[in-house]
């Protein structure tokens, strides 16, 4: 970097309006910075804490907090004159989802403010960390995800601006994707089908909000309403159900295995996901359909064999099919678990848990394995990655990805998640069956008496992009251990549970 452009970016390191500093810069003399390119996701923060009275809806809990706003203490100390720091934090950053009352899109615009509000009153000290994070003079950049839509109003997207405060601050929305040199980051929403956002709706919204008009009836994603419509239900009862990921047609028997009246409920959540999967993709898996915001569907095969076991699942449990939706009451797993008074009885749960979670996980599991993705996101980022981009960052599955889909000189990156994550028995990731069940009954036990503690784990990562000018020079993803140390993510499985 010339020495007139490090004098004044020397300046700009202590000045308090570094934003105003900063944007005098030549355009040209700004590519020509050094930098760090921090990528966080999935922080969902939001939701009330859980108490002796209620489950809560939080996912992002203290300890993930805390150690969220030491990972932002330390990324604002980074910046330094001749070195720049871009923190991004790649969509569902807050989650509605989790606010009450629960909808699957808050069209009202000042009850949208309202929610927002909640959640920066309960969350202040990680807002205050990326204050000082933009105060630092680094630039931080959000993205929108699928929980967080509506940061997008106008409301809510002027409480989110006046909260970080002054600096180089941008907020990206409208299926804008971020691009940074040869890099390219976005959450990952626009190719899962569950959560297709119909963005010219969601434009339409806006426009008639921004001058005081009503507003059209926003489409909200089936993934959404199959949150807030069957998995917020079953939260008051089984308080780890809002950690499952993937949200998607594969997490259907695990629902039903946990309460068989769920299956009442697939129906119409199926038409919303009719709804939003009458797209049309290019063979590349990106969407042709101008308004919406999705990729490949999921083969009818897949949902046909995924709702014909739970329907098996179901008629194990004693459910009789032709009364479900018609008023009939079904035991649920742990009330069947806590009744099961002999071996067989217990026996029996066990295999239908095992068959269900076998559903969800997938054959070979590849849900936990670092290096394996599903070609939902695997077809696209190999399309960005012969587009020109070295590097693809995606977000939104909560599960942390390394992998090199074209070659040895391409990265295809997932960041995970900050929230918690729910860690099902270690036997079941390492395929052993005999083991699985046995582990089962205990983690059914301490699930009947609501001591989630053992199974949930943090594993708050990141990606750092290591730039000079528009060149990328290193990239990887970490595990955040604390005051600004951190490993590498070893390659294969991760198995959070010891048990």
């Amino acid at each position: 970097m010339d020495k007139d452009l490090q004098n004044q970016a020397s300046r700009c390191a202590g000045d308090v309006a570094v934003g105003a500093c900063l944007s005098e810069f030549p355009h040209d003399k700004l590519a020509d910075l050094k930098q760090t390119v921090y990528v966080i996701s999935d922080l969902h923060l939001g939701g009330e804490a859980a108490n002796d009275q209620s489950p809560g809806f939080q996912i992002c809990g203290e300890a993930s907090q805390k150690l969220l706003v030491d990972f932002l203490e330390w990324v604002a100390t980074q910046r330094r004159a001749d070195h720049d720091i871009h923190l991004v934090v790649n969509g569902d950053s807050v989650d509605f989802l989790a606010e009450k009352p629960f909808a699957a899109f808050t069209v009202d615009e000042n009850e949208a403010e309202r929610k927002l509000e909640a959640i920066f009153d309960r969350t202040r000290a990680v807002w205050d960390g990326f204050q000082n994070v933009a105060g630092s003079g680094a630039q931080v950049t959000f993205t929108l995800g699928n929980h967080d839509l509506e940061l997008t109003l106008p409301g809510p997207r002027r409480l989110l601006r006046d909260t970080l405060g002054p600096g180089r601050v941008d907020f990206l929305f409208d299926n804008e994707a971020l691009r940074i040199g040869s890099v390219l980051i976005e959450h990952g929403n626009r190719y899962d089908g569950w959560n297709a956002v119909n963005h010219d709706s969601l434009r339409r919204v806006r426009s008639a909000l921004s001058r005081g008009e009503k507003p059209e009836n926003f489409p909200a994603p089936p993934g959404s309403r199959l949150v807030v419509e069957v998995m917020n239900d079953l939260k008051r009862k089984y308080r780890f159900i809002d950690l499952l990921k993937p949200e998607q047609e594969s997490v259907v028997p695990l629902l039903v295995a946990l309460e068989p009246a769920t299956l009442a409920k697939i129906a119409r959540v199926r038409q919303y996901r009719k709804q939003a999967l009458a797209v049309r993709y290019a063979d590349d898996g990106r969407p042709e359909d101008s308004e919406m915001i999705a990729a490949r569907r999921a083969t009818v095969t897949r949902e046909k064999q995924s709702e014909d076991k739970a329907a098996s699942i179901a008629l194990a449990a004693g459910v009789d099919l032709d009364q479900i939706g018609m008023g009939a009451v079904a035991a649920g797993l742990l009330d069947r678990w806590r009744a099961a008074t002999d071996g067989d009885k217990r026996q029996a749960e066990v295999r239908l848990a095992y068959e269900a979670l076998q559903q969800w996980l997938g054959p070979h599991f590849t849900a936990f394995d670092t290096q394996l993705e599903d070609e939902t996101y695997l077809l696209p980022a190999r399309t960005s990655l012969r587009n020109g981009f070295d590097t693809v960052i995606y977000g939104h599955t909560h599960l942390v990805k390394r992998l090199s889909p074209l070659g040895a000189n391409d990265l295809y990156l997932n960041t995970g998640t900050w929230a918690e994550l729910m860690a099902v028995p270690r036997a079941i990731l390492l395929d052993n069956e005999d083991d699985a069940k046995r582990q089962l009954e205990e983690f059914l036990d301490d699930l009947a008496a609501n001591k989630l503690d053992k199974w949930k784990r943090l594993l708050p990562t990141f990606a750092k992009i290591e730039m000079d000018g528009t060149k990328t020079v290193t990239r990887d993803v970490y595990l955040y251990q604390g005051r600004g140390e951190y490993n590498s993510l070893t390659n294969g499985r991760l198995v959070p549970s010891d048990s």
